[in-house]
């Protein structure tokens, strides 16, 4: 019996301070941990600002020196460390311009991700 390769798909990307990707979520701040062409992870401080809802979300989105105003849902909020939790959030309503845009600044981190490994 051969096993069949896995390929994800969908994935998040670390990102580091010095990628220069921010986030601003309904006016407020958030360091950026994790991004994805669908999807942003942010760290969010104990008490966690957010919890799992339905109701959509100001997402101003900073990558490769453009500013992207998005939509977005709050999917999990996790405990991340012993004084923070993460926090996913799905990217909805994108156009095709945006969705490539963020395409292209994941690959870029996973080429450098993987080029220092």
């Amino acid at each position: 019996m051969e096993l069949e390769q896995v390929i994800r798909q969908i994935y998040r990307v670390p990102v580091e301070k010095e990628d220069k990707v921010t986030v601003a979520i309904d006016g407020n701040n958030y360091d950026v941990v994790n991004l994805g062409s669908h999807g942003i992870g942010i760290r969010l401080p104990n008490p966690p600002s957010f919890s799992v809802d339905a109701r959509n979300h100001e997402i101003r989105l900073g990558i490769g020196g453009k500013i992207l105003l998005l939509t977005g849902k709050i999917v999990h909020v996790t405990p991340y460390g012993a004084d923070s939790h993460l926090c996913g959030i799905k990217l909805v309503d994108m156009g095709k311009e945006t969705e490539q845009l963020l395409l292209d600044c994941v690959y870029r981190l996973r080429a450098k991700l993987f080029h220092q490994g």
